[in-house]
């Protein structure tokens, strides 16, 4: 025998104010506000017996409710006066006196109604997709909040779960928090995350073993884990590419060189054909005396502006000027020259050799000129004095 007691809720005292047992098959109750009423039930299962005492119309009822606490289901319903409270014998019989289930067809009941609560967050989120759709723009919030009940966050969770979960199998033992959770992890690797098991805190578990801040942390672990191979795998292939850029300059600077010395070569080998050929004493008088003429004639010419010959320190500041001046420009091609390609240092440092030499003949031809005119200013002093 096991008894099982309840607290009577009444809104009026009740006259004689003592507890009795109640027998099963004639309910004569007599208590007051807050007195425990036992109940004696022949059974292996525990019941309890809710005893509400009431006003109807000026009439005091009572209610008695039997109830199996392990189904919670509702075994007998009974209205009477205050002085009598009739029950279903047969009915509180078969039920107290059928076999108890087995443990399996429990399990199996359990299992049913947990898939049917993870369809069921399926089924609102595929409904709330649905009728987003045929709201005007602006009636969704308001929608959420007057017809159903939700925040935005709550409905868009729903909504997410709905599209990814609706046509999975393996998702029987996933609360809607677990699914929230799940939802970081990609498409095409989400069944075999919640298929498969994971260390957390070091044990080992499926996602329908866990908690949700197992789950959480869980697929948190992954998506840092990928996180880091990808970001590896991002950096091996930057240094591949940079060694092999590397490798290639290195070659093409290598082939550039040979080249490079191979015309150097061919340069320095290449014989000079100068045809010598010694003038006459004839000719050598001409050519002397062509020069004096051409000198004494420059020098008359210049004789007469004698008087705007320039000072010794403009000479000697237009000297430095133009040696400062060849200095710089040699130097600063030589710095762009180190970061140019080589073909282009020998191009253009021949067009600069060239340039240079035709500077130096113009300047052996001006100093030419001016120590012809001095011959010819020394010669005819030369003449005199013979």
């Amino acid at each position: 025998m096991k008894q099982a007691e309840k607290l009577i809720h009444t809104n009026k005292i009740v006259p004689n104010n003592t507890a009795a047992d109640v027998p099963l098959r004639q309910c004569k109750v007599k208590a007051y506000v807050g007195m425990p009423v036992r109940f004696p039930v022949m059974s292996e299962n525990p019941y309890v017996v809710d005893y509400v005492y009431y006003s109807c119309g000026g009439n005091y009822l009572d209610r008695v409710i039997l109830k199996n606490t392990v189904t919670n289901e509702i075994i007998s319903v009974s209205d009477s006066n205050l002085d009598e409270v009739k029950v279903n014998e047969e009915e509180l019989e078969e039920v107290i006196n059928k076999p108890a289930r087995s443990i399996e067809s429990i399990t199996a009941e359990i299992n049913y109604y947990k898939e049917q609560t993870a369809k069921n967050f399926i089924e609102i989120g595929k409904r709330l997709n649905e009728a987003k759709a045929q709201l005007q723009h602006g009636e969704w919030l308001m929608w959420l909040k007057n017809g159903v009940d939700f925040s935005e966050r709550t409905a868009r969770n729903f909504m997410r779960i709905a599209d990814r979960f609706s046509n999975r199998q393996p998702v029987a033992d996933l609360s809607c928090s677990k699914m929230i959770a799940l939802l970081s992890v990609p498409d095409n690797e989400i069944d075999d995350f919640i298929m498969s098991t994971h260390i957390v805190d070091g044990e080992e578990k499926t996602v329908a073993e866990m908690s949700k801040r197992e789950v959480e942390k869980a697929v948190k672990e992954r998506n840092e884990a990928i996180k880091r191979e990808e970001q590896e795998k991002a950096d091996k292939q930057r240094y591949k590419k940079l060694y092999e850029d590397k490798e290639k300059a290195a070659e093409k600077a290598l082939d550039e060189n040979a080249a490079l010395r191979t015309k150097m070569k061919a340069i320095e080998n290449r014989p000079i054909d100068i045809a010598v050929q010694e003038p006459s004493n004839e000719k050598l008088k001409q050519i002397e005396r062509e020069a004096y003429e051409k000198a004494r004639a420059e020098l008359q010419q210049s004789a007469g502006a004698s008087d705007g010959i320039l000072p010794q320190e403009v000479t000697d500041k237009a000297k430095t000027t133009f040696l400062k001046a060849i200095e710089y420009a040699v130097e600063q091609y030589t710095t762009f020259a180190l970061r140019m390609d080589l073909d282009t240092v020998v191009r253009d440092a021949e067009a600069c050799i060239t340039c240079l030499a035709s500077a130096a003949d113009n300047l052996r031809t001006l100093q030419a000129r001016a120590q012809n005119q001095l011959y010819a200013a020394n010669y005819d002093t030369f003449e005199e004095l013979d």
